[in-house]
């Protein structure tokens, strides 16, 4: 599975399918191999196989995280949006505090425009994990999104201000003042 990993970080999808198939073959009930076979399934649309893998994992644990990401991807892969959501929905009543579940639900309404749900799920995310940088940076994006400038600008600046001399973030404050024509800032 590690090996997997190593050559999926790599970029060597072909050789990380081995791995894991591998993996897969020599203890059937481990799920972090089966899992991410199957989301290599799911991307190159060999959705049979990747579903097959979903009952395998549901099997081994019905309330495994992966299977429920898993589902999702596969919902996804289908262009299933709105099953992909009903999943995270579910999956968020069950299990609250896994913000993973808000995360993914607020990229899927985000690509759909559906900018007010992502940012109540955005902010779902921050209620729990309020010094999530990743997850202000989305908000920052919906809200310029919706044209939200001043509230764009905040969530940049309270990321970068935990943070003064991290170069990466203070580039993303400095694009988003680009995108803003405000280049005295």
């Amino acid at each position: 599975h590690e090996l997997g990993m190593a050559y999926l970080r790599a970029g060597n999808q072909r050789q990380a399918f081995r791995q894991f198939l591998q993996a897969v073959q020599l203890n059937p009930n481990l799920i972090p191999p089966r899992f991410q076979l199957a989301r290599l399934q799911a991307s190159k649309l060999a959705l049979v196989q990747a579903n097959n893998h979903l009952i395998k994992i549901r099997d081994i644990n019905p309330n495994a995280m992966e299977g429920i990401l898993l589902a999702v991807e596969i919902a996804l892969a289908e262009r299933n949006f709105d099953g992909a959501l009903g999943i995270l929905r579910d999956a968020s009543k069950r299990q609250p505090n896994e913000t993973i579940f808000y995360m993914n639900s607020a990229a899927i309404y985000m690509a759909q425009g559906n900018y007010k749900a992502a940012e109540a799920n955005y902010k779902l995310v921050l209620d729990r994990e309020p010094k999530s940088r990743l997850t202000r940076a989305a908000l920052a994006a919906v809200f310029l999104a919706q044209g939200k400038q001043e509230q764009a600008e905040q969530e940049l600046l309270t990321i970068t201000k935990d943070e003064p001399d991290n170069d990466e973030l203070l580039r993303v404050l400095g694009n988003f003042y680009i995108r803003t024509w405000r280049l005295d800032r």
